[in-house]
C-alpha cells in the first residue's frame, strides 16, 4: 500500500493546520582566480591523501542536506568531514559505501597511490560537487580527459557530470538537483526540488540510468519524454538561461557502470569497470565526447556547435549558448532511488592554443611642447597580438614629476577586461586581452606650475608571472612620449609685518614672510633676505625654520637652508626681536628684501622686481612696560590637572623705565576678560593693586563673569621713573569652556594717542620679562607654584593657559513593540521590546576614550539570543573622527551586562562619533509589573575623571513607546505590562520518521504557514516533511511516525487542551512504540514522557477501532471507525519557555 503525498490531520479542541513545502539550502563559500594560457591547466590524479600541491585551487559541496560531501579515498575517514571547503578535498565519511567493518576516525580505506575522488557513495538522493576555482580563457579550447568508476548500486543511478561555467557568472555554492539532473540540471518537482547549478554553460552528463535526456521532473527538453530514459547514455545540456535544456546526446551505449553485477572494488576484475572520458571543446564552440570502453575511444557525441544553438527557455525568451569569454569547470554527481558509487581519477586538462602572446603598447600626447597650467593628455594602448589570450597583463606608467592632478579611465574591446576602469595618480593595473583585444588607456594631468625641462612618460605592458606564457617580441613593451617644457624664472616676494605700537625700553618683533609666486619657476640658487634696522632699533635675535640669520651692526642677513622653493610655496616666517632705544621716536620705517639668482631686484630687467621689498611703518611712544603672566592656583576637584572649575591668578605689571625722566600720567589697567572665566570678588579673592593706584569704582563687588569686552580694573595714576604698579585678581575657569584661555591686558596713559600699550604675556616665574616660549600654556601643579610658561612671538602676545575639558557623552535610549504577541496593541507578557541605546561624542575636536557601555535587564525582561546588533560611527570632524568601540555579542542583560566590548575599550570620534546598539527583549511579567531600564556609559581613562558614568536619557521618536523627547534629565524608560489578551493555540503536524530513517530537517509546508515560525528553537522542533514524495513510497509493513507540535503564545493561557488524532485508514497504532504498552510520547517544554496506551493515571489514551471515546474530546468522527488518540493536555500556559510541546505516535501500513 502507498501513501504518496497524502495529506496529514490533526484534530485538537483548538483545531488549526498548516502545511510547508521546500527543501534547505546549504552555501559554499569559494574564492576565485585566474589562469592564462597554457599547455597543461590541471594534472590530477586524485589517487592520493591530499591534492596534488601544484593544483589546490578545489573547492567542493553538496546539493541537499542528506548528501555526503565528495571525498578523497586515500584521505583517512572522518566521523563528520565538512561538507564545503576550499583549498583541500576532505576523508570520506566513516559512513561511506563499503567502508571497514567498524570504521572510526582515521580508518584508512583505500593505500596512498590507489584511492579516488569519490563524488556520490551509493546512498539515496545524494548530490555533490567540485570546481576547479579559477578561470580558464574559451577562446584557447581545452581537451578533458578523466578516469570514472561507477558501480556498487543494485541497479545503477544516476550518473557523473563534468560541467563547464560561465566566468562572469556568481561562483557556485551547492550542485544542482539530485536523481536524473546529476548535480548539473534543475529539478521543479514536489519535495525532491532543487535548482540547478549557478552559472552553467554545458553539463557533459555520463547518465546511467536514463533521466538526464528526458524531460521528466521539470526539465527543459529532451531526447524522450515522460517517464521513458535512455539509459548508459552521454547527453548535453545547455546554460542556466536556458533552464538547462536538452542539447543534444547519444543512445544506448551499454554498460557505462557495473551496478547489475555487484562489484564492490573498483579494482575487481583487473580494472574492467574502468571508463576513460574524453572531451573537446574548440576554440570556435564545438564540443564532442570519447569514451573509451577499454578497447580504444569511440566517439559518443560528435562536434556540436553551442554557438549556433538558440532556443527557447521557460519564459519563451530567445537564449544563445554564445560561449563566454572565461570559464570554470568541475564535476557533480548524483543518485536517486537507485544509487551507485561514483569516482574519478587521473584528471588532466589541457589547452589547444600555444602559450604565446605578443603584447604591445603605443603612448603619445601629441605634443611638442607644454607649458605650466596646461592639460595634457595621454593616449595609451595595449594590444594583445596572439595568439592565446592573457589574463592580468600587468600595464604600468609613472608620470612624471612636473605634473599633478592626474586622473585616468581605461576602455576595452568586447570580451576583453579594464580591471580598474578608472584611477588617479599613476597608472598600475592590470587587464584580460583576449587575442587582438585592446585596452585603452586616456590620462589626463596638469603641467605643474614652474615646471621646465623634459618630461619623458613610459608606459609598460608586462605578461604576468607564473603565467606560463612567452612573449615573443618583448621590445614592443613599453613606449615612450617625450614633451619640452620652457624655463621659467623665480618670482619671490616678500612681506613685513609686526603688531601694536612699539614702546622706549621694551623689545618688538618683526615678522617677515617669503613665498614664491605660483606662476613662477622654481629657485635655482640661494635665497637671501636682509633687512637693514632703522636708527634706534638694535638687534635681538631672527630665528625661523630652515633660516640661518646673523647680523652685522644695524645689516640682519637671512639665508634659506631648506633646498629649492617650488612655484607657490611659502617659507617658514622669520622672527626678528628688537630692543626699541630712546632715539627711536615718533614713527620710523624697517624695511627689507629678498633675492635669489634670477629675481635681482637691482636687475633693470626684472619685469615684477617691486615685490621683492616690503617697507612696514612703525610708531615708537615713550610710554610705560607691561607684562602679564597667570598660574594655577587651586585644584577645586582634585584631579591633578587644570578643569573647569578650578581657580587661576592673572599678575599685571606696568612699569616706567628708570630710562624716562619724566612720568607716566592717567596710567589705567584695563583687562578684556574671556567668556571662559568668572573674576572671583569674595572673602577668600581679592583684587589688589599697589604704587597707590586705586580701583576703579565701576568693578563689581562681586564676582562676574567675562563677556570678552575689556573690563578697566583702577582708576588713572601716576608712574614716576623706575616705578611700578602690580594688579593681581583670581579666576575661575566656567564649566563647558574650550581650552585654552587666551587673555589680553592693556593700558592708557597721558598721551597715547588712543593707542593703549598691550601687555607682553611672562612666564609667571619671570613676570618681568617676555616669554620663554618653553612648553607655552601648559600649567605645573599647584604644589609646585601652578607656573605656566608663555610664548615670546611679538612685543604684544596673551597669556594662554591650557586645561582639560570634561568631555560629556550624550545617551538616550528607546523602545518600541516589536512582536505584539497576542495582538492586542498593547504591551503583555510574551510580547518582545526592541531597546535602542545611543551614545554620541559631541565635542568637535577630542575623543572620548575608554568607553564601555553596560545595561543590566530587570528580572521582568528576557533577552532574544541573536538580536544584539552594533552600530559604530565615525564623527564629521578633521582630526580624531575614529569610533574605535567594538561590539559585545556575549551581551545578555543578566551574566553579561556589557553592551560594547568590556575587554578592548575603545574611543568615539570627535565631532559627533556615536554607536547604536539594538536588542530584543521577552516580557515575562504579570498584568501591572512595573519596568524600569536605563543604560549606562563609564569612561575610565581619557580627558574624564577616573570613575565617570553618564546614564542614558528616555527618548520617543515615530514608532516608540512613548517616552518624550528627552528632556535631559537621565530619565529612565519606564514601561507598565497590560492584561493580556486572547488565548492562542498554534499547530503545526509532520511526517518526522519513516522506518529507521528519521527527518534530520524541517521541510515548511506550501503556501508558507506562519504558524512555523512562531515556535522556539530548541533541538526536537521543528523537524519533519509535510507530505512524502514520490523518491519515499510505502509498501505493507513499513512504519510512519506522526509529531504535531503545539505552541501557546496569546495573551493568556490556553485551558482544558483535550487532543485528539484520528488513526489513518489502512493503518495499525504501533502500541510499544516508545515503550512497552507505550504508543504515545508527549514533550513539554522540552521534556519528553511515554505515555500508556490504557486510560489510566496518565494522560493519554489509545482507543481501538470503534471503542467509544471519551467524552468531551476532540475526535472528528465519534464513530472511530479506525483508532484514535487523545491526549488531555490541560492547560498550557502562554509564558515563553513553558509554552510549547508535542504529541507524537506511530503507525504501521496494512
Amino acid at each position: 500500500m502507498k501513501l504518496q503525498g497524502q495529506p496529514l490531520k490533526a484534530f485538537f479542541s483548538f483545531p488549526h493546520l498548516f502545511w510547508i513545502a521546500g527543501s534547505a539550502l546549504f552555501l559554499l563559500a569559494a574564492s576565485s582566480s585566474q589562469v592564462s594560457a597554457q599547455t597543461i591547466i590541471v594534472d590530477e590524479n586524485f589517487k592520493n591523501s591530499t591534492l596534488n600541491p601544484v593544483n589546490t585551487n578545489w573547492s567542493f559541496g553538496i546539493g541537499n542536506a542528506v548528501s555526503d560531501p565528495p571525498c578523497l579515498t586515500a584521505a583517512p575517514l572522518q566521523a563528520s568531514p565538512p561538507t564545503s571547503g576550499s583549498g583541500f578535498i576532505p576523508g570520506c565519511p566513516i559512513t561511506t559505501t563499503n567502508a571497514p567493518v567498524g570504521a572510526t576516525n582515521g580508518t584508512i580505506y583505500d593505500s596512498p597511490g590507489n584511492g579516488a575522488l569519490r563524488l556520490t557513495p551509493a546512498k539515496n538522493d545524494q548530490a555533490g560537487f567540485v570546481l576547479y576555482n579559477q578561470l580558464v580563457p574559451s577562446n584557447q579550447g581545452l581537451v578533458v580527459s578523466f578516469e570514472f568508476y561507477s558501480y556498487g548500486g543494485e541497479v545503477g543511478a544516476d550518473g557523473i557530470n563534468f560541467f563547464l561555467l560561465d566566468g562572469s557568472q556568481p561562483i557556485p555554492t551547492q550542485a544542482g538537483a539530485f536523481g536524473g539532473s546529476l548535480g548539473y540540471g534543475t529539478n521543479t518537482t514536489g519535495a525532491n526540488a532543487g535548482p540547478g547549478i549557478a552559472g552553467g554553460y554545458v553539463g557533459v552528463g555520463i547518465d546511467e540510468f536514463g533521466n538526464y535526456s528526458n524531460n521528466n521532473e521539470g526539465r527543459v527538453g529532451g531526447k524522450v519524454s515522460g517517464n521513458v530514459q535512455v539509459p548508459d547514455s552521454v547527453a548535453l545540456r545547455g546554460n542556466q538561461a536556458s533552464g538547462y535544456e536538452y542539447l543534444t546526446g547519444s543512445g544506448d551505449l551499454g554498460d557505462i557502470d557495473f551496478a547489475a553485477t555487484f562489484i564492490t572494488d573498483r579494482n575487481a576484475g583487473d580494472g574492467v569497470i574502468k571508463r576513460t572520458a574524453k572531451i573537446t571543446l574548440t576554440p570556435d564552440n564545438k564540443i564532442s565526447v570519447e569514451i573509451d570502453f577499454g578497447a580504444g575511444y569511440q566517439l559518443v557525441v560528435p562536434p556540436y556547435d553551442l554557438s549556433n544553438n538558440v532556443t527557447q527557455d521557460s519564459r519563451n525568451n530567445l537564449v544563445n549558448q554564445t560561449l563566454p569569454p572565461t570559464l570554470r569547470f568541475g564535476f557533480a554527481s548524483s543518485t536517486g532511488t537507485f544509487t551507485n558509487i561514483h569516482e574519478i581519477q587521473s584528471l588532466r586538462i589541457d589547452t589547444l592554443v600555444p602559450p604565446v602572446a605578443d603584447l604591445s603598447i603605443t603612448k603619445t600626447d601629441n605634443l611638442d611642447i607644454a607649458n605650466p597650467g596646461d592639460t595634457i593628455t595621454y593616449t595609451i594602448v595595449a594590444t594583445n597580438n596572439g595568439p592565446a589570450g592573457v589574463f592580468g597583463a600587468s600595464v604600468t606608467d609613472t608620470l612624471p614629476i612636473q605634473l599633478e592632478n592626474a586622473t585616468w579611465a581605461c576602455t576595452a574591446t568586447a570580451g576583453s577586461i579594464c580591471n580598474a576602469p578608472t584611477g588617479s595618480g599613476n597608472i598600475n593595473t592590470t587587464v584580460n586581452l583576449l587575442p587582438s583585444g585592446t585596452a585603452t588607456f586616456t590620462v589626463t594631468a596638469q603641467v605643474k606650475a614652474g615646471a621646465t625641462g623634459s618630461m619623458e612618460n613610459t608606459a609598460s605592458v608586462q605578461l604576468p608571472p607564473n603565467s606560463g606564457l612567452t612573449d615573443p617580441t618583448p621590445d614592443n613593451n613599453s613606449a615612450t612620449d617625450a614633451t619640452n617644457l620652457p624655463a621659467i624664472a623665480p618670482d619671490l616676494a616678500i612681506e613685513k609685518t609686526h603688531t601694536g605700537t612699539f614702546i622706549v625700553g621694551k623689545q618688538g618683533v618683526y615678522s617677515l614672510s617669503v613665498r614664491n609666486l605660483p606662476t613662477s619657476g622654481s629657485t635655482t640658487g640661494t635665497v637671501t633676505v636682509q633687512d637693514t634696522l632703522p636708527a634706534g632699533l638694535s638687534f635681538v635675535s631672527a630665528t625661523g625654520t630652515n633660516w640661518s640669520c646673523s647680523a652685522s651692526g644695524q645689516v640682519v642677513s637671512c639665508t634659506y637652508t631648506g633646498g629649492i622653493v617650488a612655484p607657490g610655496e611659502n617659507l617658514p616666517a622669520i622672527a626678528l626681536r628688537v630692543n626699541v632705544d630712546s632715539a627711536a621716536t615718533g614713527n620710523i620705517t624697517n624695511s627689507a628684501t629678498v633675492t635669489t639668482p634670477g629675481d635681482d631686484p637691482n636687475d633693470p630687467d626684472n619685469p615684477n622686481k617691486s615685490n621683492n621689498t616690503a617697507n612696514d611703518p612703525t610708531t615708537v611712544n615713550i610710554g610705560p612696560i607691561t607684562f602679564k603672566s597667570v598660574r594655577f592656583l587651586r585644584d577645586n576637584d582634585n584631579t591633578g590637572t587644570l578643569t573647569a572649575g578650578d581657580d587661576i591668578q592673572y599678575t599685571i605689571i606696568v612699569e616706567n623705565p628708570s630710562s624716562n625722566t619724566a612720568a607716566i600720567t592717567g596710567v589705567v589697567i584695563s583687562d578684556t576678560i574671556p567668556t571662559q572665566l568668572q573674576v572671583l570678588r569674595d572673602g577668600s579673592n581679592t583684587v589688589t593693586i599697589d604704587s597707590g593706584f586705586a580701583l576703579s569704582p565701576n568693578l563689581p563687588s562681586t564676582s562676574f563673569n567675562g563677556t570678552g569686552n575689556s573690563v578697566t580694573f583702577t582708576q588713572p595714576g601716576t608712574l614716576n621713573p623706575g616705578i611700578r604698579a602690580t594688579l593681581t585678581f583670581n579666576a575661575r575657569i566656567l564649566p563647558n569652556s574650550a581650552s585654552p584661555v587666551a587673555n589680553l591686558g592693556s593700558v592708557n596713559y597721558t598721551g597715547d594717542g588712543g593707542n593703549p600699550v598691550l601687555t607682553d604675556a611672562s612666564d609667571s616665574t619671570n613676570p618681568t620679562g617676555p616669554g620663554s616660549g618653553v612648553n607655552p600654556g601648559t600649567p605645573g601643579s599647584v604644589s609646585s607654584g601652578g607656573n605656566v610658561n608663555q610664548p615670546n612671538d611679538s612685543n604684544a602676545d596673551p597669556t594662554i593657559i591650557n586645561f582639560v575639558t570634561p568631555l560629556n557623552p550624550s545617551g538616550s535610549k528607546s523602545v518600541r513593540l516589536a512582536v505584539d504577541a497576542d495582538g492586542s496593541g498593547s504591551l503583555t507578557n510574551g510580547d518582545i521590546l526592541e531597546y535602542t541605546v545611543t551614545y554620541t561624542n559631541n565635542n568637535s575636536t577630542s575623543v572620548i576614550s575608554s568607553f564601555l557601555v553596560i545595561d543590566p535587564l530587570p528580572n521582568s525582561l528576557s533577552f532574544v539570543p541573536g538580536s544584539y546588533i552594533f552600530t559604530a560611527t565615525n564623527g564629521f570632524a578633521a582630526a580624531n573622527n575614529n569610533t574605535t568601540v567594538t561590539a559585545n555579542f556575549n551581551f545578555n542583560g543578566t551574566t553579561d551586562t556589557n553592551l560594547s566590548n568590556p575587554n578592548a575599550t575603545g574611543q568615539l570620534g570627535a565631532g559627533g562619533g556615536r554607536v547604536t546598539i539594538k536588542f530584543r527583549v521577552q516580557v515575562v511579567a504579570a498584568a501591572g509589573t512595573s519596568i524600569s531600564n536605563q543604560a549606562l556609559a563609564t569612561l575610565n581613562g581619557g580627558r574624564l575623571p577616573p570613575g565617570s558614568s553618564y546614564p542614558t536619557d528616555a527618548v520617543s521618536g515615530p514608532g516608540d513607546l512613548n517616552q518624550g523627547t528627552g528632556g535631559g534629565n537621565n530619565d529612565p524608560t519606564q514601561l507598565v505590562v497590560a492584561a493580556g489578551g486572547p488565548a492562542r493555540l498554534r499547530l503545526v503536524k509532520r511526517i518526522t520518521r519513516v522506518n529507521a530513517t528519521q527527518y534530520a530537517n524541517f521541510v515548511p509546508a506550501e503556501p508558507a504557514d506562519p504558524n512555523e515560525t512562531a515556535f522556539p528553537n530548541f533541538a526536537q522542533l521543528l523537524l519533519g516533511v509535510p507530505k512524502l514524495g514520490g523518491n519515499t513510497p510505502l509498501i505493507s509493513g513499513d512504519e510512519v511516525e506522526y509529531t504535531i507540535y503545539f505552541l501557546s503564545d496569546g495573551g493568556s493561557p490556553v485551558n482544558n487542551v483535550r487532543f485528539c488524532d484520528a488513526i489513518p485508514t489502512g493503518t495499525t497504532f504501533i502500541s510499544d512504540s516508545f515503550s512497552p504498552g507505550a504508543g504515545i510520547l508527549v514533550n513539554r517544554a522540552g521534556i519528553s514522557a511515554s505515555l500508556t496506551n490504557l486510560a489510566d493515571a496518565d494522560v493519554g489514551t489509545f482507543f481501538s477501532s470503534l471503542a467509544p471515546l471519551a467524552a468531551g474530546n476532540a475526535c472528528p468522527n465519534q464513530g472511530n471507525p479506525d483508532g484514535a488518540i487523545i491526549v488531555n493536555l490541560g492547560n498550557i500556559s502562554n509564558i515563553a519557555g513553558n509554552n510549547f510541546g508535542f504529541v507524537r505516535f506511530r503507525i504501521k501500513i496494512n
